[in-house]
């Protein structure tokens, strides 16, 4: 006999729009991202690494840094270096 499904359709269907939701909104971020980026570097004159971190200092405006501890597990865990470490915590 086949198990059921505890779900039913209509939250399988809000699950699939949700996913597509979060799916659109982390391509848009990206695009908005890139296109900050290509903007600071291309008008304005500024390297792609300094693009970027304006960027990112605007993303985190609000927020304390990352803490070392967090900085350090991201780098043992993903094999990044301190300055991509933050940079993904703060984009996270």
């Amino acid at each position: 006999m086949k198990p059921r499904s505890l779900h039913t359709s209509d939250e399988s269907s809000n699950n699939t729009d949700t996913n597509e939701d979060l799916s659109n909104a982390k391509k848009l971020f990206h695009a908005n991202i890139s296109n900050g980026i290509q903007a600071l570097v291309f008008k304005q004159g500024y390297s792609r690494a300094r693009a970027a971190h304006l960027i990112l200092e605007q993303i985190r405006q609000f927020d304390a840094p990352p803490q070392e501890d967090q900085v350090f597990r991201v780098m043992h865990h993903l094999g990044l270096g301190i300055e991509a470490a933050t940079q993904a915590i703060i984009v996270a």
